[in-house]
């Protein structure tokens, strides 16, 4: 699931910046181009709502390194657009996801976009009696 939503985003920011930006899923300790972004998940909490059904809540920070030090206009802009971009992605699967909590700073020429995600997941693996029949009588 988190693959999927990650591709999404990837998916999402690349059809707005084209040419020139690479996204990156994992991490690069040397030699990355820029300017690019990198999309990490911090952390997912989920919480059982019913029998095979449970609630997950992904947050996610996106990276965005400009093409030189210093470029505080080039971050900006990339985060207001990030707000459009995040609002809502569709999986490859066809699912929809809404972002909220959406939000960025810059920190050491960086830009950090942070966005969380729900999702209601199906748990095939819990075996569940369904009821078969049911008979209703009314007087």
């Amino acid at each position: 699931m988190i693959d999927n939503i990650v591709r999404s985003i990837a998916t999402a920011i690349s059809t707005t910046y084209h040419t020139g930006y690479t996204i990156y899923s994992e991490a690069v300790k040397q030699g990355f181009s820029h300017p690019c972004f990198f999309i990490a998940c911090l952390n997912q909490k989920r919480k059982k709502i019913s029998i095979g059904r449970e609630k997950s809540d992904l947050s996610f920070n996106v990276h965005f390194f400009p093409s030189q030090a210093n470029a505080n206009y080039e971050m900006q802009e990339v985060g207001q657009k990030l707000f459009d971009i995040l609002e809502k992605i569709e999986t490859h699967d066809g699912d929809i996801y809404h972002g909220h909590g959406m939000s960025f700073e810059t920190v050491d020429d960086v830009l950090h976009f942070f966005v969380s995600f729900k999702a209601i997941l199906k748990n095939e693996d819990e075996s569940v009696d369904m009821m078969q029949s049911v008979t209703l009588e009314v007087k």
